[in-house]
């Protein structure tokens, strides 16, 4: 992922609504010092999950705050908090994360970490099988 990008998108959307570093940080959950830091280009990797959170508070998509076009891996793909969760607890991979937020069990998504989770472990038992 390009920090540069991240950064660049994070403080236009930021400003374009109006939001104060503070009042970001208070509706993502996300540090004040943490999305500064992010801004000037002072971090060499930012989770998916922080990355999710800011996005959620800005009204974008993670991809669109990576600068992704429409027709990336993350362009349309919002990813559910508790899963955001989930994948900073267990260390997910964005790859993993990316194709259990695309699953839906009829018609519906699992709304807790814990049903997340039961969802990753079925997953990952049929691709061992494979």
């Amino acid at each position: 992922m390009e920090i540069r990008t991240l950064a660049i998108q994070l403080k236009e959307r930021r400003n374009k609504l109006g939001l104060s570093q503070e009042a970001l940080a208070k509706q993502s959950k996300v540090s004040r010092n943490y999305i500064s830091l992010i801004e000037s280009e002072q971090i060499d990797n930012v989770s998916l999950a922080i990355i999710n959170k800011l996005a959620v508070a800005l009204n974008a998509t993670p991809g669109q705050l990576m600068g992704e076009t429409r027709d990336t891996k993350f362009s349309e793909v919002v990813i559910d908090p508790a899963l955001a969760e989930l994948a900073e607890a267990d260390g997910l991979s964005a790859d993993e994360v990316l194709a259990l937020a695309r699953i839906e069990y009829r018609g519906a998504r699992p709304k807790s970490v814990r049903e997340w989770r039961d969802l990753y472990n079925v997953v990952k038992k049929l691709a061992s099988r494979r």
